[in-house]
């Protein structure tokens, strides 16, 4: 890369030549077409027809040749100029502004696409032009004027200006950029390979441990050393106290930051903070969403937030983290609004010795922390990987 920046400054002392976009390439906008009148019924891979690609075709800078539309033989000869091939540089300039990606299939293009078409390949590359585009992202999406659906407009991509190293030094920036872009989406496909099983990994065991066999049996697997029991059953409200806050935290009076966390039914774990004297002090207890069905294992002072929240601890016949965990992978919201604890206050709930019970909550606590600290790790790495492409790519396009 150094070599790279002594080679530019030896030949451009006074810095290389900066031309306006329209000058080395030509940018062609795509077409709307009408739903009905221009698409088969075929939305399946049919390899003899046309594709339509649309903005999702242009993903994380890569082309996605998953097709939703193909297009009518009839239309074809209409629309011959909104033609694309491999190799053409696309260039997302309404909706998703500023995302590129080099197409790797024939097709038509909509309306909200352009194809850049170098002028001379022995002046400029679309790899290089590529690669430009990406490092100006920011700006596009910035400058990407509309109410509805933001644009850029293609009259200042035309007047948009681009370095024009030698075409050599060109090819060597692209072949460093493409490589080191191609290892980091490798790397950052694998590691989100690993979050999912781990996650999956994670609910299996969950599963296994609170499996229980026609409310009779409680047959925890061999692989943790249990053995077959009787169980006894209960329905949840028998086994729960319920508390009552007197202070109930309306949401447009949440503050960012405080002393007190607000607990309420959404799916943040803390909703926002409240600075006041009252708090409910219990050493722990579940809070359950009546309207969301999301629960919540709280352990510290909290207060809470709005309507639409129950909140109780345990009986001393059963462990509160036990239930807790059980809950969560017995309870499945509807997606309906309405109220769902007079459901769920009725489920039957297994209540193993407390010596098990203090056994599957420690496995489980266990496995939760070590999908938490991946959940937390992968993404920490997978912007730390994106971080150094972007550095080294802005290094190298920088004039």
């Amino acid at each position: 890369m150094d070599n790279i920046k002594k080679i530019i400054e030896k030949l451009y002392p006074d810095g290389v030549k900066i031309v306006k976009m329209h000058e080395v390439v030509n940018i062609y906008a795509g077409k709307d077409l009408h739903p009905k009148r221009s698409f088969t019924e075929f939305l399946t891979d049919k390899p003899q027809l046309t594709p339509y690609f649309k903005t999702k075709q242009i993903q994380n800078n890569n082309f996605n040749s998953n097709i939703e539309h193909y297009i009518k033989d009839e239309e074809l000869n209409n629309i011959s100029r909104f033609d694309v091939k491999p190799g053409d540089l696309l260039f997302v300039y309404a909706g998703t502004v500023g995302k590129v990606a080099i197409c790797t299939m024939n097709g038509v293009i909509a309306r909200a696409i352009a194809k850049i078409s170098v002028i001379d390949s022995n002046i400029i590359s679309e790899g290089f032009v590529k690669h430009w585009l990406l490092i100006n992202e920011k700006y596009f999406i910035e400058n990407a004027k509309g109410a509805a659906i933001k644009k850029f407009a293609l009259g200042r991509l035309n007047e948009f200006k681009i370095p024009i190293p030698p075409i050599e030094i060109q090819n060597k920036i692209v072949d460093i950029l493409d490589n080191f872009q191609e290892l980091t989406s490798e790397l950052i496909s694998e590691l989100t390979k690993e979050l999912l099983s781990r996650k999956e990994q994670y609910h299996y065991y969950h599963n296994k441990l609170l499996s229980f066999d026609n409310h009779k049996n409680h047959n925890i697997q061999k692989d943790f050393k249990y053995y077959d029991e009787k169980v006894q059953w209960d329905i949840l409200e028998n086994l729960i106290i319920s508390i009552n806050s007197k202070i109930k935290i309306d949401k447009k009076n949440y503050l960012k930051e405080g002393e007190i966390p607000i607990i309420d039914q959404s799916k943040e774990f803390i909703g926002g903070y409240y600075d006041g004297e009252y708090y409910i002090s219990e050493n722990e207890v579940i809070v359950f969403g009546d309207h969301t069905c999301i629960l919540k294992y709280i352990n510290f002072n909290f207060i809470q937030g709005a309507d639409g929240i129950k909140i109780f601890k345990n009986k001393k016949i059963i462990i509160l983290k036990f239930l807790y965990y059980f809950l969560k992978n017995n309870i499945n919201y509807d997606g309906l609004y309405s109220r769902h604890w007079s459901k769920i206050k009725s489920l039957s709930i297994p209540i193993p010795r407390i010596e098990i019970q203090t056994k599957i909550v420690e496995i489980l606590d266990h496995f939760d922390k070590l999908c938490n600290d991946i959940s937390k790790s992968i993404p920490a790495e997978i912007k730390m990987r994106q971080e150094q492409y972007e550095y080294y790519r802005n290094k190298l396009l920088t004039f």
